[in-house]
């Protein structure tokens, strides 16, 4: 099943999460691809029996961490994951002009070298000081919102 590519109004992105999530709008596809717009109370009327329901209840972490090049621009990497100690695979922002060797000063306080670089924005960056706890250092992230959320958590 292919679904269109839908415009979605900028007016009717929310902003905040509704008070009572219950109310929150869903999107409700039948077998035949058929559309029509429900709320998520009522979603236990739309599951039958043999349903298979799948519940996620991860969190996104604060791994969306500012810093600034040693000439000044600002940049943002978004930590993926671990690759070793003290140096994490990161999304980098903007990518093009952090090349390996380069050196960026965390908002959160502390040096980071690029030590390896991928395709995308995909960066290694290595912790230079290793007495810095590395928790400590990642915990000052922000939480990554999408571009269409226009505020801060």
């Amino acid at each position: 099943m292919s679904f269109p590519d839908y415009e979605l109004p900028e007016d009717l992105i929310a902003q905040e999460p509704l008070a009572d999530r219950s109310s929150s709008r869903l999107l409700v596809v039948d077998s035949s691809g058929r559309l029509r717009d429900s709320v998520f109370r009522e979603l236990p009327a739309l599951l039958n029996p043999g349903d298979l329901l799948v519940y996620n209840d991860t969190r996104v972490t604060a791994r969306r961490l500012q810093g600034s090049k040693e000439s000044g621009g600002r940049v943002e990497l978004l930590v993926l994951r671990r690759s070793g100690p003290g140096s994490w695979e990161c999304l980098c922002k903007p990518a093009r002009r952090l090349r390996i060797g380069a050196r960026v000063w965390l908002d959160a306080g502390a040096w980071v070298r690029v030590v390896g670089q991928g395709e995308g924005g995909l960066r290694t960056v290595q912790l230079e000081d290793r007495r810095i706890a590395e928790e400590a250092l990642l915990e000052a992230g922000e939480v990554p919102l999408p571009p269409y959320i226009h505020r801060r958590l």
